[in-house]
């Protein structure tokens, strides 16, 4: 019974150890994909707001060029 009983707790602690391995992984890879999303966000708002900025300039120089006119 103490050998089946030590047995038992060993697959216990094993199914145990792999499950909080697997969790701490998806934790990692979550946090990863959060590092990656706020990287690529950040490039699409960089994107964005320098687009905005390109054509707010644009329209100022097309109207200086126009009152110049």
């Amino acid at each position: 019974m103490k050998i089946l009983d030590i047995g038992v707790q060993i697959t216990k602690m094993n199914i145990l150890n792999i499950g909080v391995q697997i969790t701490k992984m998806n934790i990692l890879d979550i946090g990863v994909q959060i590092i990656k999303m706020n990287i690529l966000n950040i490039g699409v708002q960089i994107t964005k707001i320098m687009n905005i900025l390109d054509i707010g300039v644009q329209i100022i120089k097309m109207d200086i060029l126009d009152i110049g006119v």
